[in-house]
């Protein structure tokens, strides 16, 4: 979180953030990225992302989705849960219906989406902004 305080004088403040709560630490070295959720029973090996040869933060795959219905998510970071991406938004709105781009955050909520039928799910994850997709493959 965010913390301000008053440094005693009139219009200097003391601002300091856990990096853990914003974003993901800046000396992790990311080997893997994987999506864990309600298809695999959240194992954290989960379905494993691609690197971008162009952008080596960006992180692409494949999901197949068996059943229609809510499917929830998150982003595991070198096949555990110690880092992982989850939702940023802190509202318990129904899931949205696909596509959606949002932004992530360290440990954040579940990430859920309605998947309107059986077959292969986009998904991405941009690891130095948290932001995150997904989409329904043709």
């Amino acid at each position: 979180g965010l913390g301000i305080q008053t440094l005693g004088k009139p219009g200097f403040l003391i601002a300091s953030a856990n990096e853990q709560a914003l974003g993901l630490p800046s000396d992790l070295v990311i080997e893997s990225v994987a999506v864990a959720g309600t298809f695999n029973n959240w194992a954290p090996s989960g379905q494993p992302l691609q690197a971008d040869a162009d952008d080596p933060a960006l992180w692409t795959g494949t999901l197949q989705v068996a059943s229609p219905g809510v499917i929830e998510v998150k982003f595991t970071i070198n096949a555990a849960w110690d880092f992982n991406v989850g939702a940023a938004s802190t509202s318990e709105d129904a899931a949205p219906v696909l596509p959606i781009e949002a932004d992530g955050a360290s440990n954040g909520r579940n990430i859920s989406f309605v998947a309107d039928a059986p077959g292969a799910y986009y998904v991405s994850l941009q690891t130095e902004t948290l932001t995150y997709a997904v989409r329904r493959l043709q």
